[in-house]
């Protein structure tokens, strides 16, 4: 999770002075947790689904 922390810092640092740097911050933030939850289900199938 300190990657996520990293990008969400940076998009934050950068959102005044350099908008598309800050924009394209979230993007990979974005991302890295798509990719998390993606792997998280490939190794735990079924373990965050709504009902359960």
């Amino acid at each position: 999770m300190r990657e996520e922390r990293a990008w969400r810092n940076r998009s934050e640092e950068l959102g005044a002075t350099d908008p598309q740097e800050a924009r394209d911050a979230t993007v990979r933030q974005m991302s890295y947790e798509a990719v998390l939850r993606v792997l998280d289900e490939i190794l735990t199938p079924g373990k965050h689904t709504a009902g359960g």
